[in-house]
């Protein structure tokens, strides 16, 4: 576990919506964790400064510019290493909230990760998108949204195995969400369907 500091910040929840899920918004100036794992997929953003995170045998930076990613079960240390500093944004999906996100692909078996750290500035930027919008909880619908896209990206460019993820058109994507979320409620299904498409999703494309 992490040495105690009076520096050290952590908030820690669960979310309030999607079962299975929880997060984190660090700031630690010590911190030393030794090996462990998680019974969840992991997904972290450094907003500043960094650390070294060890898994699978290889040791990586953690930056601004990259997503950390961790598969259920993998072990993993991190340490400071030579920055003062490291905030940064986490969340750890464990089996429910994995079938939340596979249920919202379409598929059953999601994909894995055969490396921890990746350089892709459109996933860290979405993945940083999708946290804030969890951490606010403003918006159930559009946080739903946010969590199916970003993993559908994630899974997409970065995931090995599991099942294809077939591209849907965003009509139909938008009525599943609705449809999920709303219920038997159909008169707010059908104005919010025909409502034109939810600004600030975290990816273009």
């Amino acid at each position: 576990m992490a040495r105690p500091d009076t520096k050290n910040t952590t908030k820690y929840w669960w979310d309030r919506h999607i079962s299975g899920l929880s997060l984190m918004h660090a700031d630690f100036t010590c911190h030393d964790f030794t090996p462990h794992t998680h019974d969840a997929f992991v997904i972290a953003v450094t907003e500043l400064g960094g650390a070294r995170i060890k898994s699978r045998g290889v040791t990586d930076v953690a930056r601004s510019s990259g997503l950390f990613v961790s598969n259920p079960e993998e072990p993993q240390s991190s340490w400071m290493g030579d920055s003062p500093r490291w905030r940064y944004r986490s969340m750890y999906l464990t089996q429910a909230a994995i079938d939340v996100v596979a249920e919202g692909l379409g598929i059953e078996s999601v994909p894995y990760f055969t490396s921890n750290m990746i350089g892709d500035a459109d996933l860290v930027s979405g993945f940083a998108s999708l946290h804030q919008a969890l951490e606010a909880g403003a918006d159930r619908f559009r946080e739903h949204e946010f969590l199916i896209s970003a993993f559908g990206h994630l899974f997409g460019r970065r995931g090995s195995g599991g099942d294809r993820i077939e591209p849907a058109p965003a009509t139909a994507s938008l009525f599943a969400g609705l449809l999920v979320w709303c219920g038997s409620d159909l008169p707010k299904i059908f104005f919010s369907a025909i409502s034109p498409p939810l600004p600030g999703y975290p990816f273009s494309s």
